[in-house]
């Protein structure tokens, strides 16, 4: 019931959401306020994130379908021949001159924080911003 109606509202347009690390950690909060709720645990009392899951036998699931729906999306758009500025500005092709007093923010910054797993299946959609951040961490 949790996902029908609450996280079906909480994650629409999730996957042009630009996340940091503050952002997963609301998120995983809220994820975490929630099971508390249900099982009608007060925030006084000692019981931590662990025991919480346990009790209701699940594990957190937001972000984790957060990262998969932004992978759908980003497959989306690079197979869709009506999103082709779209594609220029994933591949990184546009030409231009951007302030260098601005901290660069933005969709593609935010998929650093993923893990080994998703970042392989972004190289297999054979993104080369993403090859070549790979390449440049190590994690080849």
């Amino acid at each position: 019931m949790i996902r029908c109606y609450i996280f079906s509202i909480l994650l629409y347009g999730c996957e042009s959401w630009t996340m940091n690390l503050a952002m997963e950690k609301r998120i995983e909060a809220f994820e975490m306020y929630l099971y508390r709720r249900i099982l009608k645990i007060s925030w006084m009392q000692k019981i931590t994130n662990v025991e919480v899951l346990n009790r209701m036998q699940k594990e957190k699931e937001l972000l984790q379908t957060i990262k998969e729906r932004k992978i759908q999306y980003l497959g989306h758009i690079l197979r869709g021949e009506k999103y082709a500025l779209l594609q220029l500005i994933f591949q990184g092709n546009i030409e231009g001159k951007r302030s260098l007093d601005l901290e660069r923010c933005g969709w593609m910054i935010s998929w650093v924080g993923l893990d080994l797993h998703h970042l392989s299946i972004l190289i297999k959609m054979n993104v080369p911003i993403f090859i070549s951040m790979c390449v440049w961490k190590g994690y080849h």
